[in-house]
């Protein structure tokens, strides 16, 4: 991306991946390619870690890796800003209890999803029932 186009650009990204860490791998991939194809300037460790690690939580906490359950990612870069929903087609959690919570034991195997989406500044929402994720940033 130019700095010419930066400004009025709008560069978009979907995907529905299965609920199988193969289908996260391969998205990811898939996100990586976009992200060079559009010459994103951003921190790419930070978007990858943080959409592989909400990819995570839709596939196996949200469709508890069902193969009849689906989840969907969308990408928009428009000018200086970027903005990913991610949605499972689980039951949801109750998000609120995670928000503000402090970091937690780092020997645990879990439980550090929320806490690693807000160290890198991007606002987080969920809808209410907790199964559709926003994240946006200015890059």
């Amino acid at each position: 991306m130019t700095p010419n186009d930066s400004k009025n650009s709008i560069h978009r990204f979907h995907h529905r991946l299965p609920s199988t860490l193969e289908g996260i791998n391969k998205t990811v991939a898939e996100l990586t390619d976009f992200i060079k194809e559009i010459e994103l300037k951003t921190n790419y460790f930070a978007l990858i870690f943080l959409v592989r690690e909400a990819l995570n939580n839709a596939v196996i906490h949200g469709n508890k890796m069902s193969p009849t359950k689906q989840v969907q990612i969308d990408v928009v870069v428009e000018g200086a800003n970027i903005s990913i929903t991610i949605r499972d087609e689980g039951d949801g959690f109750h998000w609120r209890k995670w928000v503000d919570r402090q970091p937690v034991n780092p020997e645990k195997t879990s439980g550090r999803g929320v806490y690693a989406l807000q160290q890198y500044g991007y606002s987080i929402r969920y809808n209410d029932k907790g199964n559709i994720l926003h994240l946006n940033r200015e890059i």
